[in-house]
Formats: C-alpha cells, sequence, structure tokens
C-alpha cells in the first residue's frame, strides 16, 4: 500500500516486506541444498554418459560429486576427464568377460540365461559394492546419492541412502519396471512394447501371467538378497524393483520413442541426455518426408500420436485394463469359489460319515433286553 505523506508517497512496512521477499531469489539460498553427491554404478560403461553429463553440470554449479562404477571411463573420455571417479571393479563380470565371453553372448540373446546371470551377478556383488559405497560416503559425508537404476541391479545403492536416511535419485533409461500403464510390455518376455492392439489373449499373458512367472521365479532370487541384506544390517524388503517406489526416477530417453503414458510426478523423462559433441548423423540413409528445400518434414499426424496416450485411444475399459482384470477376478472368484464348495462338501460328507459311526458305536454299546 502507498501512502501520501508531506506531498510524497510512502511504500507501507507490509508491502516493504513483500517487496524484499520477492527480490529475494530462493534459488540463490543454498544453505540446506545437498552439496555432496555420490554417484553409483554397478555396470559403468555404456550406463554412465547419461550420469556423467548431469554430473558435469553440477560440478559447474559447484557441487562435489564422485563416481564409482566398474572400468576406468572418465579419465578416458574426451567429455569427463574432470569428474573425479573410484574405480571398482565388479570381480564375477570381469571374470565373465574374460574367460567364458561366450557364456556372455549367449545370456544376452537368451531372457532365461540372462535373468540367471543378472541373479548371480547381484547377489555375490551386494556386499563388496555396498561396502565401498558405504566407505566412500562416510569419508566424503555425502548428502545424496545419485543411483544408476537397471531392474534388480544396484541395489546396494537405494538401500544405503535408505539406511542412513540420505535422499536419492535414480536414473534409467527405461522406468517400464516402475510404470503403472498396464499397456506397455516388456519386449524381452515375448511381448509387444505397446499391448494396444494386441488380443485379449495376449494383454492377458502380457499383464498378469508372465509378470505373477517372473515373481515365482524370483523368490529364491529375493530370499539370497535378503539374505545379503540381513548380513551388513539393512532390512529385508520383497519388492523385486527395490527401495525406489517412493524416489524421483530420471528417465533418459528420446521422447516419442518410450511408449506415452501417464505416470507419477516422480518418474521425469529428461532425455536425450546427449554429450557437447557427438558425430554428425549421415541423413542419407535414413527415409522421411522432404520439402522443397530438399530438408526433412515432419508429420504432424505422427507427432501428435506421440503425445496422446494409448489408454485414449482404447478406451475406458481397454484403457485400463478392466477387461483383463475382471476376467482374472472371475476366474479367481471362480476357482476359488469351486475350491472352497469342494472343500465344505468333502467336510460335511465326512461330518455325516463320522455322526453315523458315533450312532452306530452307541448302538452297539447298548445293553440287550433278555
Amino acid at each position: 500500500m502507498v501512502f501520501q505523506k508531506n506531498g510524497f508517497q510512502e511504500v507501507s512496512p507490509l508491502r516493504s516486506y513483500f517487496i524484499d521477499l520477492i527480490k529475494r531469489d530462493s534459488s540463490l539460498n543454498r544453505t540446506n541444498v545437498p552439496k555432496t553427491i555420490l554417484a553409483t554404478s554397478m555396470i559403468g560403461r555404456t550406463h554412465l554418459p547419461q550420469m556423467c553429463e548431469i554430473l558435469k553440470i553440477l560440478m559447474d554449479q559447484g557441487y562435489d560429486v564422485t563416481l564409482i562404477s566398474p572400468g576406468n571411463y572418465t579419465t578416458q573420455s574426451i567429455h569427463y576427464p574432470s569428474i573425479p571417479q573410484i574405480i571398482f571393479e565388479n570381480e564375477l563380470i570381469t571374470h565373465q568377460f574374460n574367460t567364458k565371453p561366450s557364456d556372455i553372448n549367449k545370456a544376452l540373446v537368451d531372457h532365461d540365461q540372462f535373468l540367471s546371470f543378472i541373479r548371480k551377478m547381484v547377489i555375490q556383488s551386494y556386499i563388496p559394492f555396498y561396502n565401498i559405497y558405504k566407505q566412500v560416503s562416510e569419508e566424503n559425508k555425502v548428502d545424496l546419492f545419485f543411483c544408476d537404476y537397471m531392474p534388480v541391479i544396484n541395489h546396494p545403492c537405494f538401500d544405503l541412502a535408505w539406511k542412513l536416511g540420505k535422499p536419492d535419485v535414480g536414473i534409467s533409461t527405461d522406468t517400464y519396471t516402475i510404470s503403472n500403464a498396464p499397456y506397455k510390455s516388456n519386449p524381452m518376455f515375448g511381448c509387444r512394447a505397446n499391448m494396444e492392439n494386441e488380443s485379449f489373449y495376449d494383454r492377458i499373458k502380457c499383464a498378469i501371467i508372465l509378470p505373477l512367472k517372473l515373481y515365482w521365479e524370483s523368490i529364491d532370487f529375493i530370499r539370497g538378497l535378503n539374505a545379503e541384506r540381513a548380513n551388513v544390517g539393512i532390512d529385508p524388503h520383497w519388492d523385486l524393483r527395490g527401495r525406489v517406489s517412493n524416489l524421483l526416477m530420471l528417465s533418459n530417453n528420446f521422447f516419442g520413442f518410450e511408449i506415452s503414458s501417464s505416470d507419477s510426478p516422480l518418474h521425469q523423462e529428461i532425455g536425450p541426455v546427449l554429450p557437447d559433441t557427438f558425430p554428425v548423423l549421415n541423413t542419407a540413409k535414413y527415409e522421411g518426408f522432404k520439402n522443397e528445400n530438399g530438408g526433412f518434414k515432419i508429420d504432424n499426424e505422427k507427432l501428435l500420436r506421440d503425445w496422446i496416450t494409448p489408454d485414449t485411444r482404447m478406451g475406458f475399459i481397454r484403457g485400463n485394463y478392466l477387461d483383463v482384470y475382471g476376467v482374472a477376478v472371475i476366474l479367481l472368484l471362480t476357482f476359488g469359489g469351486s475350491f472352497v464348495y469342494t472343500l465344505l462338501t468333502i467336510v460335511r460328507y465326512t461330518y455325516i460319515i463320522s455322526r453315523s459311526e458315533n450312532r452306530n458305536d452307541q448302538k452297539s454299546l447298548k445293553p440287550k433286553k433278555e
């Protein structure tokens, strides 16, 4: 408010307070912002560029970052030599690559062998990686963990952050496993990435049967992982995805490449995160529409189609998989009701037989009249 006093305008104390409040940029006050960040990856190699590009930006803004991963990556990189890296090799993977590369190649094309190899690697590597993460975090007084996320991999990073009560952020090229869209599936299961136009049988198989089969086959793996957790004082956790349900998860992917869906605000698509310099793309070998000047034109219908989530086109029932889940509930109630009915029938029959035998026994025990 402005008052007139002796011919001059005077700003009220209340307005002066709000002007000062607006002028004060909250982003400049970094008192409570985490300053020491520990980035971790159990795989390294192609999982690192996306992390390192973000770490480089954070270093430019004054953050203290440290990277732990296998392989001498940053010093050999032309883009990220300034990022300090602690090289911690995964002995199981190194041994497999050096002695049995053919087994690695087979595992990459065979889904069952791939899962078996990954589960074995995760369990055997859990404690070594947990210990190095913990040692570095204590020495550097880490404020925030930045964890490379891949399904069933890098549990030590998320578990340690949970144990220490520190914030952590996950980053991955694919957040399919934590997505809530039922029409998205995993080609590794033999399903299409987008189940929009698939048959009812395929949709119920990929939405219910195969995930249940995966969790059933993973019970022994989760038990083994929880046994490793217990050795370092971490409480058991029975979610195959790890402790990521309430975390900020970054997806480094090309918009339009991933199936569009309405996900949690905690799941943010930030990609593609690319280096400042990269090889020039040779567009001559790619098909597309060209304008009169020889430049590529954008197919607006195809572009807009990528913005519309498949459930919008599928309709309310199919889009929310109510038909699939409805049939599953009906089958469950039918089999469950049949089992209960059969069980009650057996109990009733057993009771009648037992009661009849008791009556016969009582009659045989009565004294006969002379």
